[in-house]
């Protein structure tokens, strides 16, 4: 399927009204610890074991740069991959945020889906 051809799906569905609040109020986003939850099929020392269809998930160290990109799709580009990881897990950028006092801090582990 094209870039268009997705475009053109998506541009047909309705999106989302929500008419009630929360119940809550947010905190500021300079108090909150942020993780990421990525779909780019991440790994740790190789350690998943992913196949076509898969919803497991596996965890990230925040500590951690060296992920290796397991995710196999035909359809999915690597190149962003390849020029800036923080493309599909930005931790760097958030640790930038944080340190910017933008938001609190970083949370210790974030979660890789396929």
């Amino acid at each position: 399927m094209s870039d268009q051809q997705v475009r053109d799906e998506l541009s047909q569905l309705e999106g989302y009204t929500f008419e009630d609040k929360p119940w809550v109020t947010p905190k500021p986003l300079s108090e909150c610890r942020v993780a990421v939850v990525t779909t780019a099929g991440l790994t740790v020392d190789n350690n998943a074991d992913w196949n076509p269809g898969d919803q497991a998930f596996t965890l990230l160290p925040g500590d951690r740069r060296d992920f290796t990109l397991a995710h196999f799709s035909p359809n999915f580009d690597r190149t962003g991959w390849v020029v800036d990881p923080n493309v599909v897990l930005p931790l760097d950028r958030l640790d930038e945020m944080a340190a910017e006092g933008v938001i609190g801090s970083v949370a210790d582990v974030h979660v890789s889906f396929m």
